[in-house]
């Protein structure tokens, strides 16, 4: 069964999630569902100096 990410480019729907690296239970789901982390920020949110993923 294809990944919902391999259906999105054969349908060229660009689809771009974000998450904090302390959130490793979501980034563990967007991986299973074919997502791969293109890029890094850093920020500072909450009151804490976070990593944003995109």
């Amino acid at each position: 069964m294809p990944t919902l990410s391999a259906l999105w480019a054969r349908q060229r729907i660009r689809q771009r999630l974000w998450t904090n690296g302390v959130l490793v239970a979501a980034r563990g789901i967007h991986q299973s569902f074919g997502f791969t982390p293109a890029d890094v920020e850093r920020h500072h949110s909450y009151g804490h100096d976070l990593v944003g993923q995109n």
